[in-house]
């Protein structure tokens, strides 16, 4: 679901809004005016819809450290 949030309470609460897009997968649509401006929407898959399967493709791709 898409939220929306108007440009000045974006600014008051950035912080919140980047972990409830990373962590959570929330989309904001942002609005300046009364109107939208613009949409901070997540750049990947959020980390709670990961699957186990995944896993082996990340443990292949951690530095060996010697």
């Amino acid at each position: 679901m898409i939220k929306t949030i108007s440009a000045s309470e974006a600014v008051r609460t950035f912080s919140y809004l980047l972990n409830a897009v990373k962590y959570k997968g929330d989309s904001f649509t942002i609005l300046r005016g009364g109107k939208a401006t613009a949409m901070i929407v997540p750049a990947e898959k959020p980390v709670s819809t990961r699957t186990l399967k995944e896993l082996s493709s990340y443990l292949k791709n951690i530095p060996v450290i010697e």
